[in-house]
């Protein structure tokens, strides 16, 4: 029988054990079991004063799916269910105590609810990144928008900024599309794509788009590229999105220090 067979005194001690008892993973090797205590080798130490208050419940009525944690050999906490049958006429045996090891069960159950849930999550995080792909897509057109109607004004310079600040956005917009395309393919990631990459122009772009979030705090960017780096090999997005971290943290660690550079 694949279940331990354990036969109870008054006092919770071990009177029978069965084969599959001693051969448990939990129990311990090269210890005579007879005349222990239930709760000293079939229980983990923050359980015994509840198992004693059982043990006294069940030579009076009978106590099932009792749920208890059992050290291993190897140190793993493994868990048994039993059954305590109370032997009404038995002069040494007080109570019968049927274990089965759900150890495996228990661990299986928790694999399942977690990948119900990451399913859930799944799902939850299709629909969203669908909702955030629709904004963000009108917002590329309405930048299309925005360059077509700057090309009509006459003042070079002032043009020349829109469209380089509409670039530096539209660049943005489609690094972010990337982001979410990356993050629905969390299972198949993206290869990292390294081409030579301009880090002048890369940090300057950066520093662009977060220059008013330092202007807020009286921050400002100064950059400084040395020649000898100029031209690194790198994945431009994801060297973006690092800088981006960067100054994120830096002018969140700032913001109670005052303006500075």
């Amino acid at each position: 029988v694949e279940a331990a067979i354990l036969g109870l005194d008054h006092e919770g001690a071990l009177v029978f054990v069965n084969h599959f008892a001693t051969s448990l993973r939990c129990a311990p090797t090269g210890v005579e079991l007879h005349g222990r205590s239930f709760a000293e080798i079939f229980v983990d130490d923050a359980d015994r004063s509840v198992v004693a208050t059982l043990l006294r419940r069940a030579e009076v009525e009978a106590l099932r799916d009792v749920e208890l944690p059992m050290p291993r050999r190897d140190g793993v906490v493994c868990v048994l269910r039993w059954t305590f049958t109370p032997i009404v006429d038995g002069e040494r045996i007080r109570v019968l105590a049927v274990g089965i090891d759900v150890t495996r069960t228990r661990e299986l159950e928790r694999r399942t609810v977690e990948a119900e849930a990451l399913a859930a999550v799944g799902a939850l995080t299709s629909g969203l990144a669908h909702e955030i792909r629709n904004p963000l897509n009108a917002a590329i057109l309405q930048l299309e928008a925005l360059v077509r109607g700057a090309r009509r004004i006459t003042d070079e310079a002032l043009r020349g900024r829109i469209e380089e600040r509409v670039t530096i956005v539209r660049g943005e917009l489609r690094r972010l599309t990337t982001m979410l395309d990356e993050f629905l393919g969390l299972a198949h990631p993206r290869a990292v794509e390294l081409k030579a990459v301009d880090l002048d122009a890369v940090v300057r772009d950066v520093v662009t788009l977060d220059h008013p979030l330092g202007e807020r705090q009286g921050v400002s960017f100064v950059v400084a590229v040395d020649d000898d780096t100029r031209s690194v090999l790198a994945d431009e997005a994801r060297l973006k999105q690092v800088l981006i971290n960067l100054i994120g943290n830096a002018l969140e660690a700032m913001r109670a220090t005052g303006p500075g550079v």
